[in-house]
């Protein structure tokens, strides 16, 4: 059994320093309920008039909230670094730390608990000695650690015909942690596919004898299990679900809500930056029939780094993704084939000598990627002495020429094998690009062999890319024409925001008249997508789009095996780019879950309740 490779060290700014900056923020948050009040205090880009506005007893109280803050880090690792022989208390403040999204505070304690507890799982008798809910928690969160525990520490718990005992139908709380313990499953692991149904068809058999408040639990638990789940979705159902065991309930509550407020200030601060870039960069003016949603783009890299000291970063990476979905709507969209084609060329050659015979809108954005990407590539340099623009570039080719199959697909109208569609949409989902870009963010690739590694499309990049292409096409085959920017906007329409976004989102206060010009974009925007569903269905005689989507969620599942064994040690990945890698591919049912009013409520409530809302937790 391999452990994980040590972390590297981090050149970002320390927990403690983003915090310290941050906390007018927690000062004001914790001084009042009003949302707007809290919000236009927090996203004050003056520190001086902040300091001004201040009273006395606000500095006070904020000095005194620091001193607490310090005082509950202290605690906890105190905690973590004392835990003996009976792990299970451990355990289960570590997996409370993890799902309210604070473990970022805790990393280097966390990582010397849980090697602890490798040590100590080889040794099988030690494992005897617990019951269902301590084993599997003990599994799941050193897989996720990416040590590879043997599943078979659960035939402990399997009758003599080698089935799960039976008596394991009345251990709720041992059957939801199997269940989840299960979700890290990899290829090849039947126990562990014996483990998912045995407990999902019991867990759900026993809502119908448990009490509303259990019954809801299970149920969240099934639909949302914590592998596949952002911890900041779900902050508010674990707080208001967490069994006050040991008694860390109230003090993990104040700290998550004094890291909410400071993680939000950042945020708020971070959407400023974006909106400053987008209105200044004008694209939206000369596309448009283009989706215009920086917004929702910033979704993703917030998502996916949820450290505060990568603050810089998230804000870097919105740049390439919003270039991702505007080349996207080029080619669905702008351009003829005829101009695709030279589009395609322009940036294969990276000349913008390339660029003379198309059209202007199509110019003005080519000269926006070579700009953004030569940005990118210098800030890397300047930061980890090494510049990725050749990886960057060869990235950004392959997705054009991704798109430009599809476009002549679409031209010729031939309607490919499912296979083929799948593997070009891979490329063309843009998920590659992404990760690219937020490996030489991170540092990550200061030797030849690891920039080289990650420009060929690794498992843990084509895994993800096939679940956003699966998850988007499955969307699609329910809502063929409905794009998803409204809701952004929407929300914005809805929540009252800080003054200084309103320089940005001017629109806020009439939410009809903002559905009315989104539903209107939406009807202009026919697009030339295809669908696995579709590629499915011809080639697949006598099937119909509901084996077809029912095929695709097997896939979904299969996926996730091999993403699970690709996070697995030994790996050539950094944790910290594991970690935001798996939180990309949680954010992507986010993206495309729409209910029957053809929107997404999931996304809609996770932008107000992380960005524009006061804390509830």
């Amino acid at each position: 059994m391999a452990g994980p490779p040590s972390a590297s060290v981090s050149s970002h700014p320390s927990h403690a320093q983003i915090t310290k900056s941050c906390l007018p923020s927690i000062a004001s948050v914790a001084t009042t309920h009003n949302p707007s009040i809290t919000l236009d205090l927090s996203l004050s880009t003056n520190a001086s008039k902040l300091q001004d506005s201040l009273t006395k007893d606000c500095i006070l109280s904020e000095e005194r909230i620091h001193i607490k803050h310090a005082q509950i880090l202290a605690d906890i690792r105190h905690i973590l670094n004392k835990v003996g022989g009976d792990p299970s208390e451990g355990l289960v403040l570590v997996d409370a730390i993890q799902r309210l999204g604070i473990d970022y505070c805790f990393r280097e304690e966390i990582e010397a608990f849980l090697k602890r507890q490798f040590l100590d799982v080889t040794n099988t008798a030690i494992l005897k000695q617990h019951d269902l809910s301590t084993v599997s928690l003990c599994f799941r969160l050193l897989r996720q650690e990416g040590y590879h525990v043997s599943a078979d520490v659960f035939g402990n718990f399997k009758d003599k015909e080698g089935n799960f005992d039976a008596k394991l139908g009345e251990d709720t709380r041992g059957l939801m942690g199997l269940y989840e313990a299960s979700q890290l499953r990899i290829e090849g692991e039947d126990i562990l596919e014996e483990a998912a149904n045995f407990s999902s068809q019991l867990l759900t058999l026993r809502m119908e004898h448990l009490d509303h408040h259990q019954a809801r639990i299970v149920k969240k638990t099934l639909e949302h299990p914590y592998r596949k789940s952002l911890a900041r979705s779900t902050i508010e159902n674990f707080i208001r679900d967490f069994d006050d065991i040991n008694g860390y309930k109230s003090t993990l509550q104040e700290l998550a809500s004094m890291e909410f407020n400071v993680v939000q200030t950042v945020h708020q601060q971070e959407l400023l930056q974006v909106s400053r870039w987008w209105n200044d960069l004008g694209l939206a003016k000369e596309l448009k029939l283009a989706r215009d949603q920086p917004l929702k783009w910033h979704m993703w890299p917030m998502a996916a780094l949820t450290d505060p000291s990568l603050s810089e970063q998230r804000v870097v990476l919105t740049k390439p993704i919003s270039l991702i979905y505007l080349i996207d709507d080029i080619f669905d969209v702008y351009g003829t084939l005829d101009e695709l084609i030279l589009f395609t060329e322009a940036v294969n050659r990276w000349d913008s000598a390339a660029t003379v015979e198309l059209p202007d809108s199509m110019k003005i954005c080519l000269k926006a990627l070579y700009d953004i990407t030569n940005e990118i590539g210098c800030k890397v340099s300047a930061k980890h002495g090494y510049n990725p623009a050749e990886y960057l570039q060869k990235t950004w080719a392959s997705l054009c020429t991704a798109f430009l199959v599809e476009a002549r697909w679409f031209a010729s109208g031939h309607i490919p094998k499912a296979e083929e569609y799948l593997n070009n949409g891979i490329v063309s989902s843009g998920v590659p690009v992404v990760l690219v870009h937020m490996f030489f963010l991170l540092g990550d690739g200061a030797t030849k062999e690891s920039a080289n590694l990650v420009s060929e499309n690794p498992g843990v990049i084509t895994s993800i890319a096939t679940l956003l292409r699966l998850w988007d096409d499955l969307g699609s085959a329910e809502v063929t024409t409905f794009s998803s920017f409204f809701v952004c906007l929407h929300v914005l329409a809805r929540c009252q925001l800080p003054n200084n976004l309103v320089e940005y989102y001017p629109f806020r206060s009439t939410s009809k008249l903002l559905t009315l010009k989104i539903n209107r974009q939406d009807e202009e925007q026919d697009g030339h997508d295809g669908s696995y569903v579709k590629c499915y269905v011809e080639e697949q005689e006598g099937s119909s789009i509901e084996s077809a989507r029912q095929h695709i969620t097997e896939m979904i599942s299969e996926t996730w095996k091999r993403l699970n064994k690709e996070c697995l040690s030994p790996n050539p990945f950094s944790a910290t780019f594991k970690r935001a890698s798996l939180n990309l591919a949680r954010m992507i049912p986010m993206m495309y879950s729409y209910d029957e009013n053809h929107r997404l409520p999931d996304l809609e409530e996770h932008i107000k309740s992380r960005i524009f809302c006061g804390a509830s937790i």
